[in-house]
């Protein structure tokens, strides 16, 4: 039976909308937060995610349960204290965190990834488990550490920005289909 991550991952597939942008779009339709993911990508992350999470940080899980799974259940603190977790979380793990913010806007609002996506996120895969095949000392094993880093580094602040994007979105749909924002009321004294 596969692991939980992986069904839900391969479930992405199935939902019914695709990011508003893509991820070489985000340089131009989100780039103060692609700047701000480049140059504080932790900082970065941490905001996303708490956006995310509807600015409510009790509703923090390690990974968001996407990954390490004994790390969701066995981390007393992570509700208590959740601010202190994601910011250690974004600071120690910055890849896994970017992915489960990306798996965790994915599944509340059903968007499916694009095949430029699938494959950059199969190409670090790919690069992942030919590394462990390789001897550490290889210039191969090198090769595709440099390659897989390099990917990353290019890409997750591209997707943190396509995140922040279709949030953002989602947000302002939202509160279209509601009426829009609510009316000023003008006080006369």
């Amino acid at each position: 039976m596969p692991h939980k991550t992986i069904l839900l991952v391969q479930s992405f597939r199935q939902y019914p909308h695709t990011w508003d942008v893509g991820l070489l779009e985000t340089v131009c339709s989100e780039p103060c937060c692609l700047l701000g993911s480049c140059l504080c990508f932790p900082c970065a992350n941490y905001k996303i995610r708490k956006e995310a999470m509807n600015h409510d940080t009790a509703n923090y899980r390690c990974f968001q349960g996407y990954y390490c799974g004994i790390m969701a259940c066995c981390c007393p603190c992570q509700s208590d204290c959740g601010a202190c977790c994601l910011a250690g979380e974004s600071i120690l793990c910055p890849h896994l965190s970017v992915m489960a913010t990306r798996h965790l806007v994915q599944e509340k609002y059903n968007v499916k990834n694009t095949c430029c996506e699938n494959s950059l996120i199969n190409c670090v895969l790919a690069c992942e488990c030919l590394m462990c095949c390789v001897d550490d000392d290889s210039c191969l094993h090198d090769i595709l550490h440099c390659t897989a880093h390099a990917i990353m580094c290019v890409a997750m602040p591209c997707m943190q920005a396509q995140a922040h994007h279709q949030m953002r979105l989602e947000e302002n749909t939202y509160l279209l289909a509601a009426g829009g924002p609510p009316s000023v009321i003008e006080i006369v004294r």
